[in-house]
């Protein structure tokens, strides 16, 4: 009896260990990378970029010639920046300057243009302090089934960034 008290002890001691060897949690997750680019960043090089684009005559050269304004879809806007730029929202914020105008259309498909680019950076110092120079280069190129073949000549902003700002 006292052998099958000992036996029944283990075995319900060994039920218990099992869950302990059971599966570990999932290690956490890596932090977000840290950029010295913000929102506010995104925000601003949206505005002179849509605004260098909005203020050339290819718009009311388009309308005249189409009876319409230019439709325009976002591409890719590509970060070779080194620096963890969040092209999404820089993405989301030209789109949303752009559709604030009244001198194109943003649309999903039927689009005239296709607009991408890209995001560099070069360090440098400016009275001692280092400064990085964000460049935003955008291209609006003639789709395939627009209504027109003409690609525009590209637009870019330089941004000058303190990166001992960055959160």
């Amino acid at each position: 009896m006292r052998h099958v008290l000992l036996s029944a002890a283990l075995v319900f001691a060994s039920a218990l260990a099992v869950p302990g060897c059971g599966r570990t949690p999932p290690p956490p997750p890596p932090p977000a990378p840290v950029s010295s680019w913000s929102a506010k960043d995104s925000t601003a090089v949206a505005q002179e970029l849509v605004d260098a684009y909005l203020s050339q005559p290819w718009t009311s050269q388009f309308r005249d010639r189409n009876g319409r304004a230019a439709k325009i879809v976002l591409g890719d806007i590509e970060d070779r920046s080194g620096d963890h730029v969040d092209t999404a929202a820089l993405g989301a914020a030209i789109a949303a300057r752009l559709a604030a105008s009244d001198k194109i259309a943003v649309a999903t498909q039927g689009a005239d243009y296709r607009l991408g680019g890209v995001v560099t950076m070069t360090a440098d110092t400016k009275d001692g302090a280092k400064i990085h120079y964000f460049r935003v280069s955008l291209r609006l190129a003639a789709t395939a089934d627009g209504a027109t073949r003409e690609d525009l000549p590209p637009v870019g902003v330089e941004r000058a960034v303190d990166p001992t700002t960055a959160k």
